[in-house]
Order: structure tokens, then C-alpha cells, then sequence
């Protein structure tokens, strides 16, 4: 992922949040995500850390996910993408 230009880390903590573009890179399809800077890090764990590791025996075409909470959709974004692409995801 490409760090933020300096002036959106220096104002990460205004409210309410700037937002940044990121850059992820998905089984070799480039994305790019905007998302509040304080949220940043979260893609990290998510993406680069692998923090929401689902076990694959688990993971089905046809899977309906359900993120209830979804803040700023990075469990969204990682159940379309690591889990599954044709996975239905429905955000609250």
C-alpha cells in the first residue's frame, strides 16, 4: 500500500477525518480505496497482516456475509476480496 501524502498524516486526528486514496493489490488487480486517514492502519491488519483470516474450508461461492458494524467496510472489502469475489456482502 502507498503511505499517504505528508500533509494527510499530519491532520489525521481532525474530525471529522480527511480521506486518503489507498492502493491495495489483490491477487495482482490493482484497487484503489478511499477511506478516512485514521483508518489507514486498519487495511494493513486486514490485508498485509491477514487479521480476519477466515479458514477456507469455510469459505463457499455462494457465501452470504453479513458485517453488522461495518465502520468503514474493511471486512466488507475483505470478504469480496480474499474470501470470495462472488461472495454477496451486505454492510451495516
Amino acid at each position: 500500500m502507498e503511505k499517504p501524502r505528508s500533509d494527510e498524516t499530519t491532520s489525521a486526528f481532525a474530525y471529522p477525518s480527511p480521506v486518503c486514496e489507498v492502493k491495495l493489490t489483490v491477487d495482482k488487480e490493482k484497487l484503489h480505496v478511499h477511506l478516512p486517514v485514521i483508518e489507514r492502519g486498519r487495511l494493513d491488519m486486514v490485508f498485509k497482516s491477514n487479521e480476519y483470516a477466515i479458514p477456507t474450508a469455510l469459505v463457499r461461492p455462494e457465501m452470504v456475509v453479513i458485517d453488522v458494524g461495518a465502520n468503514v467496510g474493511c471486512f466488507a472489502l475483505y470478504a469480496k476480496l480474499r474470501m470470495h469475489r462472488d461472495a454477496v456482502v451486505h454492510c451495516f
